[in-house]
């Protein structure tokens, strides 16, 4: 596990053991996260309850995240918004690209017999079924070498 992982690297490195801080720091740490730890209650629960969907639930925990950082911790600066924003919108537009290429890619794919064509060369090949799932696997890896 990734515990006893990082166990290991810290005594071959000889990292100092910290002090506890008492039972009182960690009450009021714990305190301090309630806020923040209420998103999982309110994204499981919203779903489970059936009040939203998970695509829902996820603009929620947005909003709700967004208005603990804003109003009760009070860390989200203006500039660090902006740049998340960006970020966001950045990542949206690549994946929004990959879903419109591989869309066409299949279409393609469907339209010229792709699909048939494989088939028809795989079963003159052999009529063994692990023979063709291992061919297949095989002309999968190989497609996914290069279209990753």
């Amino acid at each position: 596990s990734n515990l006893a992982a990082a166990y290991l690297v810290a005594v071959k490195r000889g990292y100092p053991k910290g002090t506890f801080p008492g039972w009182h720091i960690v009450a009021r740490s714990f305190a301090a996260a309630l806020p923040g730890l209420f998103i999982v209650v309110l994204i499981l629960g919203g779903i489970l309850s059936g009040i939203f969907t998970a695509t829902e639930s996820a603009a929620v925990a947005v909003l709700y995240a967004l208005a603990l950082t804003i109003f009760l911790y009070r860390t989200l600066k203006w500039e660090h918004f902006i740049k998340a924003a960006s970020k966001a919108v950045r990542t949206t537009g690549v994946i929004l690209l990959l879903i419109g290429i591989s869309s066409t890619f299949g279409y393609l794919i469907s339209l010229y017999g792709v699909a048939e064509l494989t088939g028809q060369m795989l079963s003159q090949v052999t009529s063994t079924p692990w023979v063709i799932f291992l061919l297949i696997n095989i002309i999968l890896f190989v497609l996914g070498t290069f279209l990753d």
